[in-house]
């Protein structure tokens, strides 16, 4: 497994003003996951940051940050054990990253990841 490139340089901070970031964990085309905990519940959680070139148009850019925020509510709407929860949807926080913050459901006994 090829290491994640991180990107927005956000391991070892406070994300968010609650959220520690642990790691870079994945890479696409839209944003990078990251690893993180809540703090105060010390809950794991995956942080998305979105990424959007400042080069492209500001009608393009509004375009990719209503297709996330979308995502997020998709998303919180389904409810079954092996998807995420979006716990977070925040655009333009004190880094002014766009990201959804996402935690894995309450298991029923058995209930295994796919």
């Amino acid at each position: 497994m090829a290491a994640v490139t991180d990107l927005f340089a956000l391991t070892g901070t406070l994300f968010a003003d609650r959220f520690v970031i642990e790691a870079a964990i994945a890479e696409g085309g839209f944003g990078v996951v990251y690893r993180a905990r809540q703090q105060g519940l010390g809950r794991a959680v995956a942080i998305k940051v979105l990424k959007i070139s400042d080069e492209l148009p500001q009608r393009t850019r509004m375009a990719l940050f209503d297709s996330f925020r979308r995502e997020a509510r998709i998303i919180a709407e389904l409810g079954h054990p092996a998807i995420v929860q979006v716990i977070s949807n925040d655009i333009g926080d004190d880094r002014g990253a766009a990201h959804h913050a996402r935690s894995p459901r309450n298991r029923p006994r058995g209930v295994t990841r796919p």
